[in-house]
């Protein structure tokens, strides 16, 4: 059985290679469930990001809901991200999480590192190829039951879902978001959560590009 992080980082594995970056033979073999147990861990440092500036860690308290209104979450939020992945607003007590197996992005857990939310850039390949390259991938996983792709919104922009569910309870929701900005790029946001942590989708609606979030900093600046 494929653990859980172990796929994420496989996936990211995919989308690399569609980008023009090989994977590595380490890469490929690093995720046993032994190994990617020991080597997960959760840093409660702040994240290094490229644009501080216009990451807030001001903690505001609102009711959200998903694009589809399906699903809502009231509490405490924070927004976290960078240029490099771009930006969401998420639970207030989610800290940093770093998962071995899944280089170059940015992850989001809660107090258990269970439920995570993971943002990331893919710099040359643009939504619908990185969802047609990863759909195809995740088809021959095994670990994933009901896999389902759908075109959509997400926070406004085009994007792409794929989801299915892992054998132990767990969810998996990935979008693959269009860059307004530069078409021949994409956004990658996905949330691995268990059922107590659906609210998790309401968060989707807040993501915003590197562009649009650096805008709006621009535009509350004056």
């Amino acid at each position: 059985m494929v653990h859980r992080y172990t796929a994420l980082g496989l996936m990211m594995c995919v989308m690399l290679t569609a980008c023009g970056t090989a994977v590595t033979e380490t890469a490929e073999t690093s995720g046993t469930a032994e190994t990617a147990e020991t080597t997960v861990t959760t840093v409660t440092s702040p994240p290094v990001t490229t644009t501080a500036e216009t990451t807030t860690t001001e903690v505001t308290y609102e009711t959200i809901y998903d694009d589809s209104g399906a699903f809502s979450y009231a509490g405490e939020l924070v927004e976290k991200g960078d240029d490099d992945s771009g930006y969401i607003q998420i639970p207030a007590d989610f800290v940093r999480f770093e998962d071995a197996s899944a280089e170059g992005v940015l992850q989001y857990s809660d107090r258990t590192g269970k439920n995570i939310v993971t943002l990331r850039r893919n710099i040359g390949t643009d939504f619908q190829s990185a969802a047609q390259n990863l759909l195809s991938y995740m088809d021959k996983e095994h670990d994933i039951d009901g896999l389902t792709a759908a075109s959509l919104k997400v926070g406004g922009y085009d994007a792409i879902q794929i989801y299915g569910g892992y054998p132990d309870g767990y969810f998996l929701v990935i979008w693959l978001i269009e860059d307004p900005d530069a078409p021949t790029d994409s956004y990658y946001l996905s949330m691995e959560f268990d059922a107590s942590h659906q609210y998790l989708m309401a968060c989707s609606s807040t993501f915003r590009t590197a562009g649009d979030a650096n805008a709006a900093f621009t535009e509350t600046s004056r």
